[in-house]
């Protein structure tokens, strides 16, 4: 018995041979021999061979005449002729692709379940196939359920695929589950579509350990790029964070990563998880050649990773060029913090006034007071004043303004009593 085998027709097997066939003759079950007469007559032998000639010659309106006179008859026939009869309409409309038709036609051929254990068995599986094909889901996972008690160890593991499959779209998880494992572990180097059957099977019953393990399985065989997403996702879910970025990291030495938004969240996950230097390698490498351009994101995002690794100098390059492409004056400001800090006072007043000129700033105050703090960290106490005389004007840094343009005021006195001896 082939369980993936093509519509069996019982009749073309009886044709033109008068000997019965091992197959039509009755089982060694005492309880179908008894209950099933597998003779065929001379009349209905005579329809099911018109119909299969007319079949072979791919003439079905005569084929259709012969089988419907033989079913206006139906009276005349015992149980088995009528199932080779519905076999052989079965036929008819699946060659002429009717396969809802050759559905009907299956189930009305094992209605009683007469035919020879072996027909019988082929005929039950390609009619859960038609089902499936024509989206009958609940009747194809209860035909297959019935083909498993027949069949029994005989199912190959292609077979119990298909099954699984009927399963999976009937939502009856666990059988297909259990069909797509046996399929598995029935030979070492299991199919690519039965991994992903048992995958899905076992996601959809939430069990994500045998999730992992089955995209560990699916990744060593077949490493394509999904599957390794699909692994970073789920420790990513079970905020296993290390060996989400674990899995992202490999891919990307596999060059498995290769759009602007998955080196982009690598990047940014090195950085969240403290590793500053493997960030730049990551975005240097693709603005090199790679997937990303000289945006301004892309740019904001690597002197960043400059200054966490404290590569300060490189980090305020990629700023300013980062800034000279925005539209807003904010990374100008940015900018200008890193070069306040590294005590270049005059770069940063510059930068700061860009940023102030360019605009697009949440608060402008805030700009003028950092304008402010580099002058009086650089003693220029006229240019400072100003500066905090104009954040003053803001409600939000008035206050603050304030007390820094009395500290100005009181650094002017000083240097003119100086200046006078005082």
């Amino acid at each position: 018995m082939t369980a993936r085998a093509p519509i069996v027709l019982a009749c073309a097997l009886i044709l033109g041979a008068c000997a019965t066939p091992e197959w039509l003759k009755p089982p060694e079950d005492p309880n179908r021999k008894a209950r099933v007469d597998y003779t065929v007559n001379k009349q209905a032998w005579k329809y099911l061979d018109r119909a299969q000639k007319a079949l072979g010659e791919k003439d079905y309106a005569q084929a259709k005449e012969e089988l419907d006179e033989m079913q206006e008859r139906s009276k005349r026939f015992n149980d088995y002729e009528l199932a080779l009869m519905w076999q052989t309409y079965a036929h008819m409309y699946a060659d002429q692709e009717n396969m809802p038709g050759a559905a009907e036609a299956l189930e009305k051929a094992l209605e009683g379940e007469t035919l020879p254990e072996g027909a019988l068995i082929d005929a039950m599986y390609n009619l859960g196939q038609l089902q499936l094909a024509t989206e009958k889901y609940d009747k194809a996972a209860a035909t297959f359920t019935r083909w498993l008690e027949l069949a029994g160890d005989k199912a190959t593991p292609e077979a119990r695929y298909v099954i699984g499959v009927s399963f999976a779209q009937a939502k009856q998880y666990e059988k297909a589950s259990e069909q797509a494992r046996l399929a598995v572990d029935a030979t070492p180097n299991p199919q690519e579509n039965w991994l992903q059957l048992l995958l899905s099977a076992r996601f959809e019953l939430g069990d994500m350990a045998t999730v992992e393990q089955v995209l560990k399985e699916l990744i060593t065989r077949f490493p394509r790029k999904s599957y390794w997403q699909q692994l970073a996702g789920i420790y990513a879910e079970k905020q296993a964070d290390q060996k989400a970025l674990a899995v992202m990291e490999l891919m990307h030495r596999q060059g498995i990563l290769d759009s602007r938004d998955e080196l982009l969240r690598l990047a940014q996950m090195f950085l969240f998880h403290g590793v500053p230097t493997k960030a730049t390698a990551v975005l240097t490498g693709g603005l090199d050649g790679g997937p990303l351009d000289r945006d301004e994101k892309t740019l904001e995002l690597l002197a960043s990773s400059y200054l966490y690794a404290r590569e300060t100098e490189d980090a305020k390059g990629v700023l300013a060029e980062a800034a000279r492409k925005s539209d807003t004056g904010k990374l100008y400001l940015q900018l200008a913090r890193q070069q306040l800090r590294d005590g270049q006072f005059d770069a940063a007043a510059a930068s700061a006034r860009r940023g102030i000129g360019k605009g697009g700033l949440d608060n402008v105050g805030q700009a003028y007071l950092l304008l402010g703090s580099i002058h009086f960290n650089a003693e220029q106490w006229g240019p400072a004043l100003d500066a905090f005389r104009r954040a003053e004007g803001d409600p939000e840094t008035r206050a603050t303004a304030s007390q820094w343009r009395s500290a100005v005021e009181g650094q002017i006195e000083l240097a003119r009593a100086q200046a006078q001896g005082i």
